[in-house]
């Protein structure tokens, strides 16, 4: 049931939003213990888009962040980016970085940083993930609190986009991008050190 179904059932406006009673009225027992009955359907890790979304949109959500990065023969870091699908109820079409968020199963960031290379990269040759840091994101999904990575990108890429940290696209996930540029600063400062 959604929102067109419960047309004409006690409407009224609130902030110029049409909102009905029965959006309005505080949700029973039986009503959750419904909503749970649903719920303990779905598999492990297995939540369907739509359902994610709006999960994510009322709780704060663990995530990690791969950057996968390298740096061309004339110096210039270059970040590997990668499309959401078109159906994405967020951001669809738009280009990401590596991420994933973190599920019961996993056993610690570090594994979950491999489990977001092994979705998009698994048959690309990486440096390990190196951690850069933490940040809290207020994005279109909701509040998430991520750990950001970067990986050196060793082979060729037979999927995905290379763009110049220094000119990104502007189709990108707009909260990734002082993410991408907080990794390329760590990256570039490790290949400083490894080459002097």
């Amino acid at each position: 049931m959604g929102r067109e179904d419960l047309k004409g059932i006690g409407e009224s406006r609130v902030e110029g939003e049409v909102v009905s009673e029965f959006e309005r009225t505080p949700i029973s027992e039986i009503e959750i213990k419904i909503v749970m009955s649903i719920l303990n359907r779905i598999p492990e890790g297995k939540i369907p888009a739509e359902i994610f979304a709006w999960i994510a949109g009322k709780v704060v959500t663990p995530c990690e962040e791969v950057v996968p990065l390298r740096m061309t023969d004339e110096g210039e870091v270059q970040v590997l980016l990668f499309p959401r699908p078109d159906n994405d109820p967020v951001w669809p079409g738009k280009l990401h970085n590596l991420g994933v968020v973190l599920l019961p199963s996993d056993t610690s960031h570090e594994g979950a940083a491999y489990r977001a290379l092994a979705k998009e990269m698994s048959e690309i040759e990486t440096s390990g993930p190196v951690l850069v840091g933490g940040a809290i994101n207020k994005t279109n999904r909701g509040t998430e609190t991520v750990n950001i990575y970067w990986v050196e990108v060793q082979g060729e890429a037979e999927e995905g986009e290379w763009h110049p940290v220094s000119d990104l696209p502007e189709n990108i996930v707009g909260h990734q991008i002082p993410h991408i540029l907080r990794a390329a600063v760590c990256y570039r400062e490790a290949r400083a050190i490894v080459g002097s």
